[in-house]
């Protein structure tokens, strides 16, 4: 069995949404979360889970997760950082997540809000409203936010990320 396999299989759902719930707002990322409700999890795919939860195929891949929407916040006039924008479905609470993650120069995650009820992309958008005024009030960080419905795609991650995490896609449970 290959690790990350591993890890789809046996994540602590609960565990996972207990902590990513205590720890939103902290300079941290949801990678380290991953890993510490994995038992016995091997550390050498740590920037593997990372790259998937911010890219979204994270929630894809573990069976009590549905990524219902995946967004950008993305710089016109830089280009370090952004921020992800993920919001999920859990089918153990049966509610909807947003979550931000940083991956720019101050690597952090919040959950924005929980739902009951599937938010719409409007929704989600009116969400950022006052977090963009406040990015754009400088000239220098000019922005702009993307969402997409990716509740019913197949996407994957592109041939050129499968290659460069190639080692840590193949690992083998040990």
């Amino acid at each position: 069995m290959k690790e990350i396999d591993y890890i789809f299989q046996n994540l602590d759902i609960k565990g996972f949404l207990d902590q990513i719930k205590k720890d939103s707002g902290e300079q941290s990322n949801l990678g380290s979360q991953v890993l510490d409700n994995v038992k016995n999890s091997n550390e050498e795919v740590f920037y593997l889970i990372e790259l998937y939860v911010s890219s979204g195929f994270f929630f894809k891949m573990v069976n009590d997760f549905s990524l219902i929407y995946k967004g950008e916040i993305n710089f016109e006039t830089r280009d370090d950082g952004g921020y992800s924008i993920i919001c999920f479905y859990s089918k153990i609470d049966k509610k909807y997540r947003l979550l931000l993650i940083s991956f720019g120069e101050k690597e952090f995650y919040e959950i924005v809000k929980i739902y009951e009820q599937k938010p719409s992309i409007q929704i989600i958008k009116d969400e950022f409203n006052e977090f963009l005024e406040n990015l754009n009030k400088d000239p220098e960080y000019k922005c702009y936010l993307e969402v997409y419905n990716y509740k019913d795609s197949d996407f994957d991650l592109e041939d050129e990320t499968k290659e460069a995490f190639k080692e840590q896609i193949n690992l083998d449970r040990k």
